[in-house]
């Protein structure tokens, strides 16, 4: 994209962008071309992923089941120590220790 012409939100609107940033895109497909293809990072077939929501954000474990048959209690007793730090934070419960506080 030349430095005098801008993006705007009318641009946007009016499907202009992808022409103005033609060469950028051009540019970027060829660089991508001499990436070689299905060599991404391998994500291994026994890899178990345990989550949970606390605190406005998602904690996760991730751990292999072969090395770790008993991995999924433990990542589960692990995410479990979250409940109390988020009834003592939060400022949203009335109960919370940091509500007491503020």
């Amino acid at each position: 994209m030349s430095a005098d012409k801008k993006a705007s939100r009318r641009h946007f609107l009016a499907g202009e962008l992808a022409g103005m940033f033609a060469e950028v895109l051009d540019a970027a497909a060829d660089q991508m071309a001499f990436l070689p293809q299905g060599h991404g990072p391998a994500v291994p077939a026994d890899l178990v992923r345990v989550s949970r929501r606390a605190m406005a954000a998602v904690f996760e474990v991730y751990f292999s089941a072969r090395r770790y048959p008993h991995g999924t209690e433990k990542a589960l007793a692990a995410l479990e120590l979250l409940e109390p730090l988020e009834a003592a934070l939060s400022l949203f419960r009335p109960d919370s220790q940091l509500n007491y506080v503020n």
